[in-house]
């Protein structure tokens, strides 16, 4: 698939999803305690396969493990790397374990990669407004605007060599259908579309979907974005992508097959597969 070889960006993508879900007894003129408590979806680790075809022959690219600890509140502590199969020399600095910085009220600011903020978060409002990372002497900084609805609109990036004078930002705008981004326009004017399915998400509530995370143009949103159902096709000016799911008894995705087709050939031309292994923990508010 067409991923931004941004490795620090991938380590985001499965922090916490949270469903909540509480039990109320109210009788007239009377407030009874309750026990309140919350589901917490924590993603265990992701497996993903990638194939090439040359000459119509599929070949494996890679395997790699994504994996994950969390803090006694659930919340994500440490991310790590690792390669199974074809580990390439540009990869390996990128297998340091990752840790996450919370502030007091537990909202992520900050992704620390050997000791050094390699990602920060800026919010207004409960809103995030600013993100910044820095991977091999680059660094990207996005704003986003949002709508009544607190839906991002829009995001506004800029990519500059760490040093060197800040680049133009170019401009992304995001339009919706209900709650899910249908389309979406680019700096240069150019239109994709996107559909979804009507099943659960495995990262509905998540500050990071994995899924969107492996579109280009969703890159800089995939902390705000939490589409409640599945994407099952991605088109763009020259690449349609196709995804088919599995999913388990409680009716989450555990498995997704992701072609890439050229459309000038119509020829398929990489194929992904990408498990998921998660759990279920109930917390007593």
């Amino acid at each position: 698939m067409k991923k931004k070889l941004r490795i620090l960006t991938l380590a985001l993508v499965s922090i916490l999803a949270i469903s909540c879900s509480s039990n109320d007894s109210n009788s007239s003129n009377t407030t009874t305690p309750t026990n309140e408590s919350s589901d917490l979806l924590l993603i265990n680790n992701i497996n993903e396969k990638s194939y090439k075809y040359v000459n119509a022959k599929e070949e494996l690219e890679y395997e790699r493990l994504f994996e994950y600890t969390y803090t006694p509140d659930y919340l994500i502590d440490t991310f790590s790397i690792k390669y199974l199969i074809n580990v390439d020399p540009y990869e390996n600095e990128n297998l340091a374990p990752t840790e996450f910085i919370y502030d007091n009220s537990k909202q992520l600011i900050a992704i620390k990669q050997n000791g050094k903020n390699t990602n920060e978060f800026t919010y207004k409002d409960n809103l995030l407004v600013k993100s910044m990372s820095e991977s091999h002497n680059n660094r990207t900084i996005s704003s986003f605007t949002y709508n009544s609805k607190k839906q991002v609109i829009s995001s506004s990036t800029t990519s500059t060599r760490i040093g060197e004078k800040e680049s133009n930002p170019y401009v992304t705008k995001f339009n919706y259908t209900k709650d899910l981004i249908t389309e979406i326009i680019t700096d240069n004017n150019e239109s994709i579309s996107i559909q979804y399915d009507s099943n659960k998400n495995l990262f509905k509530d998540s500050f990071f979907n994995w899924q969107i995370n492996s579109y280009e143009h969703f890159i800089e949103i995939v902390p705000i974005y939490k589409p409640q159902n599945n994407i099952i096709k991605y088109t763009d000016k020259y690449y349609e992508y196709n995804t088919l799911y599995e999913f388990d008894k409680a009716g989450y995705p555990i498995k997704e097959i992701t072609t890439e087709k050229a459309l000038q050939t119509g020829k398929i031309e990489k194929k992904t597969i990408t498990s998921y292994t998660y759990k279920i923990v109930t917390v007593k508010k």
